[in-house]
């Protein structure tokens, strides 16, 4: 859970079980709910200032504590992509801006760096790899930028969602 460790609530993805039906749905949930427990809080590499810890519920909410009220009973997928379109914009964004600046950084790097009498940059072998890198790193800006226009003129969310899947892994690969 992002910032898991320092939430007042969580949303929680739950299965409402009707009869046979499995019905997601997303609840508030607040931390100070007795049979809340961290189990686990790894230490990932990111920029975070906080963690992202494994939590164990095991407690009863009521139905006022669905997200958006009863009426939104079994549409917690629904509610959480829309969520995810925004947060993939956003970590696919961050890492345009990692890659361009790795590229910058390693192009100055490897035109400052001499070997055998000139420059690595000039060598094959550290100028075509450099040329892939921009030509990913333009793609994935351009991908961004595609879905967060998508997003904004109110495009078909599961057309968006998918976009920004695809715009979050390609860039976050390349970085």
């Amino acid at each position: 859970v992002t910032s898991g460790d320092v939430s007042d609530f969580d949303i929680v993805m739950v299965n409402v079980v009707d009869g046979e039906k499995r019905l997601p749905t997303l609840f508030l949930v607040d931390r100070d709910r007795p049979g809340i427990e961290v189990t686990d809080d790894p230490p990932f590499t990111h920029s975070f200032p906080h963690g992202h810890p494994t939590l164990r519920y095991d407690c009863e909410v009521s139905a006022d504590a669905v997200l958006g009220g009863e009426a939104m009973i079994g549409r917690g997928d629904e509610l959480q992509n829309e969520w995810f379109i925004e947060e993939r914009i956003h970590i696919a964004a961050r890492c345009v801006g990692a890659m361009r600046r790795l590229l910058a950084e390693s192009v100055e790097w490897a035109t400052g760096r001499e070997q055998f009498g000139g420059r690595i940059y000039d060598f094959q072998g550290v100028s075509f790899p450099l040329a892939d890198s921009a030509a990913d790193c333009a793609a994935a800006r351009l991908l961004t930028h595609d879905v967060a226009r998508a997003q904004d003129a109110g495009a078909d969310p599961k057309l968006v969602h998918g976009r920004a899947a695809m715009a979050k892994l390609f860039a976050s690969e390349a970085a």
